[in-house]
């Protein structure tokens, strides 16, 4: 996210292909999904320094920012007003574009790591040369894309092992954020795999929701396109 041609449309057009090209191959499609719960005000300061200073963030622009954020008071909003105003000490903001771009440098720490420990799904270009895809990215909301389960919950490992780290917090809210899909072929039929464990966190003691196929909604065309009259 947040980067000229890497937003939403793109994500979801490489996703799209992904999907395509595991039905015409018949082969195995497991993705998963995964949050970062109040991304913007999680944040650890100090390590987004470390983070600019590795970067080669000019020293005089984070000491700009560093005085913002130590003049910056929060309240609570209640049904009696305000609260008294207190120091906010983590986060980067929200509301502007220096919150959401300095927070990327985090962002990007780990996806490197998912980059490198990863190995991703193959996707087949001109020539059928294979170029590996193993995530997708729109601002905090990620893709770990694979080719196996295995893959796949390694993938969600690196990420929670890098998020606590970076004081990050990788959450699961239903199945709307934080789940997975895992799917092979079966007498010509997608179909679900079973049994399948999926764990957030080294303890495996909070399980990822499975989205299954038949949770997922069916787009279909209705009507013929003579005259210029079928619905979409």
């Amino acid at each position: 996210g947040w980067g000229v041609g890497r937003n939403a449309p793109e994500q979801t057009i490489v996703y799209r292909i992904l999907q395509e090209q595991a039905a015409v191959e018949r082969t195995p499609f497991c993705v998963g999904f995964l949050d970062l719960g109040c991304f913007f005000m999680s944040i650890v300061r100090d390590v987004t320094w470390a983070c600019e200073e590795r970067s080669g963030v000019d020293p005089r622009v984070t000491e700009v920012v560093q005085a913002l954020h130590e003049s910056a008071k929060g309240a609570y909003e209640t049904e009696y007003g305000l609260t008294e105003q207190f120091p906010m000490r983590a986060g980067s903001g929200q509301g502007c574009v220096n919150g959401a771009v300095r927070s990327k440098l985090l962002l990007a720490v780990m996806q490197r790591a998912v980059s490198k420990v990863c190995e991703g799904r193959g996707c087949r270009t001109k020539g059928d040369r294979i170029e590996r895809i193993p995530q997708l990215w729109f601002a905090d909301d990620g893709a770990l894309m694979s080719e196996s389960v295995h893959a796949m919950q390694l993938g969600f490992d690196t990420c929670w092992l890098v998020c606590k780290i970076n004081g990050l917090s990788p959450r699961i809210k239903g199945k709307k954020k934080t789940a997975y899909i895992a799917t092979h072929w079966e007498n010509g039929k997608q179909i679900d795999m079973q049994g399948i464990d999926m764990w957030l966190g080294p303890d495996r003691n909070t399980p990822i929701p499975q989205i299954t196929m038949d949770a997922i909604p069916k787009r279909t065309v209705k009507g013929g396109v003579s005259g210029g009259k079928g619905k979409r």
